[in-house]
Parts: structure tokens; sequence; C-alpha cells
């Protein structure tokens, strides 16, 4: 499994938050186990309400400001 996670970008802990260009986040530690065995898959870094306003803060290129 670990193989199939590397080749997807999963590392052993992930930020939970993303600009589309930039991850990052800075709350608390969620776990992720698999239903099949049990075993620790992965932890993911949750996104903080500075997070959220911090990937919000960032200029939107021309071509998506009509989705905002």
């Amino acid at each position: 499994m670990k193989e199939a996670l590397a080749q997807l970008g999963i590392k052993a802990t992930n930020d939970g938050t993303s600009t589309g260009q930039n991850n990052f986040s800075n709350g608390e530690i969620l776990e992720s186990y698999s239903p099949v065995d049990g075993q620790l898959i992965a932890t993911v870094k949750t996104t903080t309400a500075a997070d959220y306003e911090k990937s919000n803060a960032k200029p939107q290129p021309k071509h998506l400001k009509h989705f905002v």
C-alpha cells in the first residue's frame, strides 16, 4: 500500500489546506486507518480559522476571478 500512496503523493503526514499552489496547515492531527486491517494509512493536519483566511487572502488568477 505504501507504494500506491507514494505514487499518489500521500506522505505520512499531509497538510489539509491548499491554495492550489501551496499546501499548509496548523490544526490538529487526524489519523486515517484502513478499514481492511486497521493499520494507520496516514495523518492529516486540519485547517484552522487562520489557515482558512490565509488560503482565501491570496489573489486569484484572472481566469478564476469569476468563480469567487
